[in-house]
């Protein structure tokens, strides 16, 4: 008998809780990642989740995380979460972790991704965005204004100011046409393709009725800084792809209408930007009103 058909024949069989862990137990840690990938919802899927999420072997405990989120045991939420706080050295089982969590507490994600930031480093959320991403709430923006391309001469690049609010009658701000896609707005199309050592403003206005701090995801290809009422709150100037989740702005947001400009910097090749809001409360707008 093939290990995944005894695996699959004990599962079936509607063990006792008790006959459940001591059969996990005697597993090899590969058997036991097999058993929690085949076991389906029930009694049998809490013990074997419990017992996954505090196994010696790392492949254990990761198998143990996707099958709590994929049966949704609530019984095992609070393991879960012992198993979140407990864990300080594999950002990709946070990131399982944090997708079981988000079921339960879906409001707490801003929170949660923050916090996993600060545990594991900024970088780790670029790593694992194909785990974090989906749990990304709020809205994508698809209209921008822009100025730009500009030759990305010195003088622009050490200004520490933002544009003016005001364009340039040679370049007034404008739509950006097409609209941002599934919340990246790609500026290679920019100039007839001609977008080489050059770089792109792009502005819109947040209002909030209440001051406040709400968080966006935002990632660039390649350089960026982004200024909010005239203050920058960020600078990555390393040229690299665009990321969904490259970081986490943290938006002081005053009470009324916000300016939100961002400068996109490319070298060569591709050229965009992501940028998500993880609160739909914020209204969004080409300009106050």
């Amino acid at each position: 008998t093939s290990p995944r058909a005894r695996i699959a024949a004990e599962l079936s069989a509607q063990a006792t809780p008790d006959i459940a862990r001591r059969w996990f137990a005697q597993l090899f840690p590969a058997e036991q990642a097999h058993a929690l990938a085949l076991v389906q919802r029930g009694t049998f899927a809490a013990v074997l989740v419990e017992a996954g999420l505090t196994a010696d072997a790392r492949e254990v405990r990761r198998a143990a995380a996707r099958t709590s989120e994929r049966v949704v045991v609530s019984g095992a939420i609070p393991g879960v979460q012992r198993a979140w706080n407990a864990n300080r050295d594999d950002p990709y089982l946070g990131a399982l972790l944090l997708r079981v969590l988000a079921k339960v507490q879906p409001e707490q994600v801003p929170v949660s991704l923050v916090a996993y930031a600060e545990r594991f480093g900024p970088g780790s959320l670029r790593r694992n965005a194909h785990e974090l991403a989906p749990l990304l709430q709020g809205a994508d923006i698809k209209d921008w204004q822009i100025r730009g391309p500009l030759p990305s001469v010195p003088s622009l690049l050490a200004s520490a100011e933002p544009p003016p609010v005001e364009g340039r009658a040679d370049d007034p701000w404008r739509a950006l046409d097409p609209p941002a896609r599934d919340g990246y707005a790609d500026l290679k199309g920019l100039a007839h393709g001609d977008t080489g050592n050059s770089l792109v403003f792009a502005q819109l206005y947040l209002r909030v009725d209440v001051g406040s701090t709400v968080h966006a995801a935002f990632g660039s290809d390649d350089g960026a800084r982004v200024w909010l009422g005239g203050r920058l709150v960020y600078e990555n100037r390393a040229r690299k792809e665009a990321s969904p989740l490259e970081t986490l702005l943290a938006l002081e947001l005053q009470t009324g209408w916000n300016r939100l400009v961002l400068e996109i910097e490319n070298g060569t090749g591709e050229f965009g930007f992501y940028f998500r809001l993880l609160d739909a409360t914020v209204e969004v707008a080409d300009a106050p009103h």
